[in-house]
């Protein structure tokens, strides 16, 4: 695969995309914190979730 980042938002494979355009994907609601990620840095496909500067965590109240 080529590099940047790839996204599976509702089981398609989506990429390769910049950061930028993957962070403006979650933020637009098109890639969900569910939805599974992938860079050649990881191991593996994580959910969005796992990648903290993609998708803020909020503390608990």
């Amino acid at each position: 695969m080529a590099s940047g980042w790839y996204a599976l938002p509702g089981g398609e494979m989506s990429g390769p995309h910049p950061w930028e355009e993957l962070y403006r994907m979650v933020q637009d609601g098109r890639v969900l914190a569910n939805d599974h990620v992938w860079h050649s840095s990881l191991p593996q496909w994580v959910p969005a979730a796992q990648i903290p500067q993609l998708v803020p965590q909020i503390p608990p109240v």
